[in-house]
């Protein structure tokens, strides 16, 4: 009984330890890259929104030949609140930027943060919903506000978990200081 006690625990032990491998390694040793797939591919992610009207949709072929500022947010986030009550006060800064607003929540929702924060009242920024969920695994997305700032050439010029203030984005992003 004590062998039988004994092996099952060596057996258990065994299991947990392989279970606690570093993923790292794992992933080192298949070839993996541990890099997320926008630091691996500079260029805008594949954009595909609903906007708020339900039936127009847009996608990363639509986005200006400006710099531009991705931002994935949730109605309900606090923080995505306070910066979208930044990007309204800051709208004549946002001249040269074009702000594209993201998120999972439900349409209904989306147009009344849209609506709330009055950013259908600033042409160049849009709000819609990822249909396909494709942006926050893009980007390995573990807090809100989430920026990504990419230049005229839309190549990948910055990323910030929680988000920055935006006269800040806007000075990387146009290279003007005020």
């Amino acid at each position: 009984m004590t062998r039988l006690l004994l092996v099952l625990g060596l057996l258990l032990a065994g299991i947990a330890a392989e279970a606690q491998t570093d993923t790292a390694n794992r992933k080192a040793a298949t070839g993996a890259s541990l890099e997320p797939p926008f630091k691996r591919l500079p260029g805008l992610p594949p954009i595909d929104l609903l906007l708020a009207d339900s039936s127009t949709v847009f996608t990363s072929e639509q986005v200006k030949k400006k710099p531009v500022l991705l931002m994935l947010f949730d109605p309900e986030c606090h923080h995505c609140q306070v910066t979208a009550e930044e990007l309204y006060r800051e709208r004549n800064t946002l001249r040269h930027v074009q702000v594209v607003m993201a998120t999972m929540a439900t349409v209904p929702a989306m147009r009344a943060f849209r609506e709330r924060y009055h950013l259908d009242e600033v042409p160049q920024v849009l709000v819609g919903k990822d249909r396909y969920y494709l942006l926050p695994p893009f980007f390995n997305v573990t807090h809100l506000p989430f920026m990504a700032l990419y230049n005229r050439r839309h190549q990948l010029a910055g990323s910030y978990e929680g988000g920055i203030p935006i006269p800040k984005a806007v000075a990387l992003l146009t290279g003007k200081q005020d």
